[in-house]
């Protein structure tokens, strides 16, 4: 998905949210895929985590506009908002799809004993490519929207959108879709 540019405080909100997704995936759910080789069900363990942090962005959305009476600024337009929160279900899903996509390829051998570590060093290493991707998104007009565009409909994992559908808090009219935000940075960083 290419997220619109935003202003300067959406980017602070939602770098700030993604501060505290970091640990979106409790020890419990890792210990469902541990126990259970479903990664589907592994992936509607996650739900309650998520909506949990759904909620703290919320919290933080109503944080924000009492900030902005407070202050006597102008509040955000309802565009703003939308495309906030549009942007923050994205962020959810695709860190919920890390986590399966990291399980996946967790070696069962080490798991339990290892694989809480090596499924959190996975997720930590794709949340990196996930910030480098968001990065490259506020400098749309460096590379170009339509280039953007191009690379993240590229990158978009359709067979895993398929199988892993957004929760129902996280659906949206224009998505959220599920990138590889390896294949991503690669389009966009390379060739025309």
């Amino acid at each position: 998905m290419y997220l619109e540019p935003t202003t300067g405080e959406m980017r602070r909100s939602i770098k700030a949210t993604l501060m505290l997704l970091a640990p979106v995936c409790s020890l419990p759910a890792i210990a469902v895929a541990q126990e259970n080789p479903s990664i589907d069900k592994f992936y509607q363990s996650l739900k309650d985590t998520v909506y949990d942090d759904f909620q703290k962005f919320l919290e933080m959305a109503a944080q924000e506009r009492q900030r902005k009476i407070r202050e006597k600024l102008p509040p955000s337009t309802d565009k703003q908002v939308a495309e906030g929160t549009s942007g923050i279900k994205f962020l959810l899903y695709n860190k919920a799809i890390l986590f399966v996509i990291c399980a996946e390829s967790a070696d069962r051998s080490v798991l339990p004993e290892k694989g809480i570590a090596v499924v959190n060093q996975c997720v930590s290493s794709k949340t990196v490519e996930m910030m480098k991707y968001l990065k490259l998104n506020d400098h749309a007009a460096t590379f170009g929207n339509k280039k953007l565009v191009s690379c993240a409909i590229k990158a978009r994992d359709f067979q895993r959108e398929a199988r892993f559908p957004p929760f129902d808090f996280l659906r949206d009219p224009n998505g959220p879709e599920i990138i590889d935000f390896a294949a991503a940075i690669d389009c966009i960083t390379t060739g025309p």
